[in-house]
């Protein structure tokens, strides 16, 4: 036996298995001043007026902040904002500041102050958004992609809406950031379902990396995000998985952010031209529960053999995030044989029939990880969860220490094996490049 280190493990592998490399971004040079690389790209936006140079005097303004699941420094971002906002002529009374929390969680009132960079809410107008209130929705129309399109009605009233953001890699949408927190971050949950589940499900997780023009998904939310009367104004940033900004975009929704993945495609690409037949993966930087760790998966696979062993390290700190665990389900092992025999689809009918009609996010959360069942094999080291949350889902074989996690692999893999290890999995993504 020999041992690697991986993370804050020491992990023991057999003497003929290879470890064959670490593969990481080579991140582009990080701001020396942060709030200096923001202040530039407010005053100097893409196709776009500058937020401090326009006339905002009665004008309504709707403020769109991501959630915490995403590494946006926000609280540096919205007090600039908020100061030209003011300098323009904008009053406190009509601007809104919402959280585009999707399907996911509502923050506290603590959470968002800090998120915000203010010491207090009271003299702000914030809301999280809500997906089922229809009180606060607005039916705007369909789009030519056949997209029913419902927004956060202040959305829709706004003259301007600013969107605060980050640009991350997304199985999806190819990146975040853009309008994506728009659609799905203030949609309704008509219009969410139609973003998460349309499409043909086993390509439909394959567009991490890939720009707006080649990625159906991020076309689908722009063409439904303009449709809204007001203009738009993202400001949104790039950061290494330490937090360390890369870069920051603002100005025109489409521009900026088609500008902004340029960067983002040289700080979170890997290039390998050498697959394993056994990945060590990392949810970092998407540590904050476990909905989003599992994002390592969809952005590693082009690094794994046919039916390679996918180990994960996730931190999941918040627990199994907006999923629900039902009472019972599949083993691992048989949910791999049914996905590939029936398909992923099937297995949701076959889930429905145990436990009940799923909700929209635990069907989103299944196909992704069935068409990664079909092609991998999957393990999982968890220590925030129940410790019969792999069993409940079906998508894992779950392990609280490392120890008994490798004695299971190896007797998975036997033989001469391959290992490669990605450390920040979560937040980069990798590209095959054939023959070097």
């Amino acid at each position: 036996m020999k041992q690697i280190k991986f993370l804050k493990y020491n992990i023991a592998i057999p003497d003929e298995w290879e470890h064959i490399g670490e593969v990481k971004p080579q991140y582009v040079s990080t701001s020396k001043n942060p709030e200096k690389t923001i202040e530039h790209a407010l005053n100097h936006p893409i196709s776009s007026k500058p937020i401090r140079d326009r006339k905002l005097s009665g004008k309504n303004i709707a403020i769109v902040v991501d959630d915490i699941t995403r590494p946006t420094p926000t609280a540096a971002i919205f007090p600039m904002v908020l100061k030209d906002l003011i300098s323009a002529g904008a009053s406190l009374k009509n601007i809104h500041t919402i959280i585009a929390i999707g399907t996911h969680r509502k923050l506290s009132s603590r959470e968002i102050a800090e998120r915000l960079g203010v010491d207090e809410l009271s003299n702000l107008n914030v809301e999280n958004h809500d997906c089922f209130d229809e009180s606060n929705l607005k039916h705007i129309g369909k789009t030519e992609r056949g997209l029913e399109v419902i927004l956060n009605r202040k959305i829709t009233e706004a003259d301007l809406i600013i969107s605060i953001g980050t640009i991350e890699p997304h199985s999806l949408a190819g990146f975040g950031g853009g309008l994506k927190n728009i659609i799905p971050g203030c949609a309704g949950i008509k219009t969410i379902t139609a973003t998460h589940l349309s499409g043909d499900v086993s390509t439909r997780f394959a567009n991490v990396g890939k720009m707006g023009e080649s990625c159906p998904t991020r076309l689908k939310i722009e063409e439904g995000a303009m449709m809204v009367k007001g203009e738009y104004f993202i400001i949104n940033t790039i950061s290494t998985p330490d937090g360390k900004m890369v870069g920051a975009f603002a100005g025109h929704p489409i521009a900026a952010h088609r500008e902004g993945c340029k960067l983002a495609q040289k700080a979170y690409k890997i290039d390998i031209d050498t697959k394993a037949d056994i990945l060590l993966l990392s949810s970092t930087p998407m540590d904050i529960d476990f909905t989003q760790g599992t994002k390592c998966f969809a952005n590693s696979i082009a690094a794994a053999k046919d039916n390679a062993l996918l180990i994960a390290f996730l931190e999941s700190k918040e627990g199994i995030g907006g999923l629900t665990l039902p009472k019972e389900f599949l083993p691992p092992h048989l949910m791999q044989h049914f996905a590939r025999e029936l398909g992923t689809e099937k297995l949701i009918e076959i889930r429905e029939s145990f436990s009940g009609k799923m909700k929209m996010y635990d069907k989103f959360m299944q196909q992704i990880m069935c068409e990664m069942l079909k092609r991998h094999y999957i393990m999982v080291h968890l220590e925030n969860l129940p410790n019969d949350a792999g069993r409940r889902l079906g998508f894992f074989e779950q392990f609280s220490n490392t120890e008994s996690l490798m004695k299971r692999a190896m007797e998975l893999a036997r033989g001469k094996k391959t290992i490669l290890s990605l450390p920040y999995a979560g937040g980069s993504y990798v590209v095959y490049r054939k023959g070097g």
